[in-house]
C-alpha cells in the first residue's frame, strides 16, 4: 500500500509540474514566438538534465544506447539554440527543470510504462502546438524554428517505439535525426 501511495504522489507531482508548464504556455500570449521559445528552452533544459543522468545511471543495457543518443540530441540542440536564446535573453527555469527531473526519475523507477505514456501524450500535444512556431518567427529564424519542430517530432517518433518496448528503433530515430541535421 505504501508503494501505491508513492506512485500516486509521484504522478500527482509530475502532472502538476507538467501542467504548470502547459498552463503557462496556454495562459500567456500563447501565440507569440517568445512564449513558445521560452517554453521550449525550459523543455530542453529539463531534457538535457534528465538525459545526462539517465545515460549514466541506467543499468538496463537495452535502454542505455537510447539515453545516450537522446543526450547527444540534447547537446546538439543546445548548440543550435544557444545563439537564439542569447538574442532573446531567455534563461531556463532550472528550479522547474530540476523538479521535473527528480519527479521523472522517481516515476521511471516505480512505473516506467505509465511514465512513458504520460510523456508521449505530453509530447504529442506539444508537437501539435509547435506547428505554429515557424509561422510566428522572424524570417531570419525560419531554419531554427523548423529545427525545433523537427527535433520534437523526432522525439515523438522515438517515443512511439518506446511504448512498444522497441528501444533499438527509438535509438535509430534519434541517431538518424541528429545525423541528418549535421
Amino acid at each position: 500500500m505504501k508503494m501505491k501511495k508513492r506512485v500516486y504522489a509521484v504522478f500527482i507531482i509530475l502532472a502538476l509540474v507538467i501542467s504548470f508548464g502547459v498552463y503557462r504556455l496556454s495562459a500567456e500570449n500563447e501565440d507569440t514566438f517568445e512564449t513558445l521559445l521560452e517554453y521550449e528552452v525550459n523543455n530542453r533544459a529539463f531534457a538535457r538534465m534528465a538525459m545526462a543522468e539517465l545515460s549514466k545511471e541506467t543499468s538496463d543495457t537495452q535502454k542505455t544506447p537510447f539515453w545516450k543518443a537522446y543526450l547527444a540530441l540534447e547537446n546538439f540542440s543546445f548548440q543550435k539554440y544557444e545563439p537564439v536564446v542569447a538574442a532573446y535573453n531567455i534563461r531556463p527555469n532550472m528550479t522547474i527543470a530540476s523538479i521535473k527531473n527528480q519527479s521523472s526519475k522517481i516515476a521511471l523507477s516505480v512505473a516506467p510504462q505509465s511514465f512513458y505514456k504520460l510523456m508521449y501524450q505530453s509530447t504529442a500535444d506539444y508537437v501539435e502546438r509547435l506547428q505554429s512556431l515557424p509561422v510566428l518567427c522572424e524570417p531570419k529564424l525560419i531554419n531554427f524554428c523548423n529545427y525545433v519542430v523537427a527535433q520534437e517530432t523526432a522525439q515523438l517518433r522515438a517515443m512511439e517505439y518506446i511504448l512498444t518496448d522497441d528501444w533499438t528503433s527509438a535509438t535509430i530515430v534519434i541517431d538518424e535525426f541528429v545525423a541528418s541535421q549535421r
